[in-house]
């Protein structure tokens, strides 16, 4: 069975992954370091895209 609440809090958690992308991406301007100090925020959204495609995958028999 399908979890929409499990899928929405993914995509919530995804979004909030953007977030800090796009902070960290007007910060670089001036800083470009701040790019850097990204990598645990997108491993953790591979992580969760990962999860969201098992979520959503349509089973076959």
């Amino acid at each position: 069975m399908l979890d929409t609440d499990a899928i929405a809090a993914t995509l919530d958690r995804l979004d909030e992954g953007l977030r800090e992308c796009r902070a960290a991406l007007e910060v670089a301007h001036d800083d470009p370091t701040a790019l850097g100090e990204l990598g645990p925020t997108v491993d953790a959204m591979a992580g969760e895209l990962a999860d969201l495609k098992s979520a959503t995958a349509i089973q076959r028999f």
